[in-house]
């Protein structure tokens, strides 16, 4: 018997509109989704409109948590499984899997690339989104249950575990940054409030895009990086 997973955040329907933030990080990332796509810990589904496209032949959600994954749509096109990578037939094989908002929430973050990339099909993609920095590290990360922050080579260290080959890694929202140090020392609030959420994503991520572009992508509360399979 499959043991019961609940997932002890509850920022997913908080985040959930931040529309602002998930189209800006969509739009850096939607080119590289195609094919068959499996979304590790989707959550509610709430990326899917953001990240689906034309090239998408299906997107499978993985989620562990029965009560989220009971409320994803399923659609043409979008399937779900409840559970983790070991509950997926070894015989399916994916284009594309993401991690948004997941890997640092993975105690054995490395063990867990290795067995994504066992999945990916040849010239598959692996994308990830995980909050940068360890020293950003806050009550409100640990009330939701990370285990860590990442920054270029700490996550370049976990993806070498799939023998994967890097196409992109860069960081967003050097903007928030200021806000997530005003909480960390200041504030200390473990969870933002839908104001909270609101200021930011309507006026600190339009911010955001301009300090972004002006440093180069080269740093932000943000990372992203994207790897193929070699």
């Amino acid at each position: 018997m499959k043991e019961e997973f609940a997932y002890s955040g509850k920022e997913l329907q908080l985040f959930r509109h931040a529309v602002n933030w998930k189209k800006y990080f969509s739009e850096k990332i939607r080119p590289y989704i195609s094919g068959d796509v499996l979304e590790v810990g989707a959550g509610l589904g709430g990326n899917i409109p953001f990240l689906m496209n034309d090239s998408v032949t299906s997107w499978t959600c993985l989620e562990p948590d029965k009560n989220l994954s009971d409320k994803i749509s399923v659609e043409e096109r979008i399937q779900k499984i409840n559970g983790t990578l070991k509950d997926i037939e070894n015989s399916l094989r994916y284009n594309c899997i993401i991690y948004i908002d997941v890997l640092e929430h993975i105690e054995n973050d490395a063990a867990e690339i290795q067995s994504a990339s066992r999945f990916l099909k040849e010239n598959g993609r692996i994308i990830i989104l995980s909050p940068a920095y360890n020293y950003l590290m806050s009550d409100f990360d640990k009330e939701i249950g990370h285990y860590r922050r990442y920054h270029t080579s700490t996550l370049r260290a976990v993806m070498k575990t799939g023998m994967l080959m890097e196409e992109k890694i860069f960081y967003l929202e050097s903007a928030g940054i200021i806000l997530l140090l005003i909480n960390k020392f200041i504030t200390r609030k473990k969870y933002p409030s839908a104001a909270n959420i609101k200021i930011w994503d309507r006026l600190v991520i339009p911010v955001s895009k301009i300090t972004d572009a002006i440093s180069g992508y080269l740093f932000g509360k943000t990372i992203i990086g994207i790897w193929k399979k070699r």
